[in-house]
């Protein structure tokens, strides 16, 4: 087995923290793997095939963030789906969250891999002044600068599995009978909607804030969405929690994820954009 193919799912899993998309995540392996593919394998340590993939992802989200500049409405995530249910994951994955990968948006490219080696796989200092071939001290100071970005930010909360998908569950339930009063009482005062078409199809062009208005919003894309075919849905793995997945006459519709806190929903983001929702067929 090549080394890249057995290490796999650990670049893969640091090159969507990098990115936000499993596409690009996927790509930046390929050219990783193309890259080293004639080196004697056994210089292709995990470290050495990490430095790779972190230069390529740096590269790759600099030109990313001049086109999310352009993007057309808000910029979500492409969703991470796993068969596997959150019930089987020891412990969830907070870092692959939307609201915390959305953090990550405010980050220099330098500062971001800097981060998600040091936050997310628990790197020391030093391994990553190795990795990057900068000082112990430079590490230091992105880490720093990163986290003086999110200052005065309240970081997304993780609700336990169980009431992840109650929560899921109810909001179905009241969307589907048109309860407006009962989603209002779902919601947080600072509650926001989060929708991305992309532009490619019919999305809010702004995040939409006011629990009345989240609400009928709500009400209004289900009704809408009805009567333009059938839907079913399922609930699955996103991102290391629950999320749902609306089928429409057997096509992707859309995905839909929630972050709460406290038993009230703060977000509620849904992925609209054909291209990232594309996958979601083969789930």
């Amino acid at each position: 087995m090549h080394p890249v193919t057995a290490h796999r799912d650990r670049l893969i899993g640091f090159a969507y923290r990098m990115l936000g998309s499993v596409a690009d995540a996927e790509d930046v392996i390929q050219d990783a793997y193309q890259r080293v593919h004639d080196q004697a394998e056994v210089k292709l340590s995990s470290a050495y095939l990490m430095r790779v993939v972190s230069n390529l992802c740096v590269d790759r989200l600099r030109a990313e963030q001049v086109r999310r500049r352009e993007y057309s409405g808000p910029w979500l995530p492409e969703p991470l789906l796993d068969p596997s249910t959150p019930a089987d994951v020891a412990q969830l994955s907070e870092d692959l969250s939307f609201g915390f990968l959305l953090l990550l948006e405010r980050l220099s490219p330098a500062e971001r891999v800097v981060f998600v080696l040091r936050e997310a796989f628990d790197y020391s200092f030093a391994d990553i002044a190795e990795l990057l071939d900068l000082s112990v001290e430079a590490c230091r100071q992105r880490f720093s600068r990163a986290r003086r970005r999110f200052a005065g930010t309240e970081l997304p909360a993780h609700e336990p599995v169980a009431e992840q998908k109650a929560m899921l569950e109810r909001l179905v339930m009241l969307v589907s009978e048109g309860r407006v009063e009962g989603l209002v009482e779902m919601l947080s005062d600072d509650a926001l909607l989060i929708s991305d078409g992309g532009g490619l199809v019919s999305a809010a062009v702004r995040p939409v804030a006011d629990r009345q208005r989240i609400a009928r919003v709500l009400v209004h894309i289900a009704g809408r969405a009805l009567q333009e075919g059938g839907l079913d849905y399922r609930f699955v793995n996103v991102n290391g929690g629950w999320g749902l997945i609306v089928q429409q006459s057997g096509a992707p519709h859309s995905c839909i994820t929630l972050e709460s806190r406290d038993g009230l929903v703060r977000r509620v983001y849904i992925v609209r954009n054909p291209d990232k929702i594309r996958p979601i067929g083969s789930i």
